[in-house]
């Protein structure tokens, strides 16, 4: 192709039936950053799985002590 890029490849969606929708988040988890509504979100949505992905050690310990709801899962 002139851009140098190869055609899209038609692929099959993935089947996601039956799954709970995903919810994600990456970067800092200090005050400020907006966890805290993400934790709020989690709970209002409990047929929903929120991912959160980065922060300090010392800020996933402090979410993961204060009882964050089954679904908001922290991945560091």
């Amino acid at each position: 192709a002139h851009d140098a890029a190869d055609p899209a490849e038609e692929s099959p969606a993935p089947d996601l039936a039956g799954r709970p929708p995903r919810l994600g988040y990456v970067g800092h988890l200090y005050p400020g950053r907006g966890v805290e509504v993400l934790a709020d979100l989690a709970e209002r949505l409990p047929a929903c799985e929120v991912h959160v992905v980065g922060g300090s050690q010392a800020d996933l310990a402090r979410w993961r002590a204060s009882g964050p709801p089954a679904n908001l899962v922290f991945h560091g």
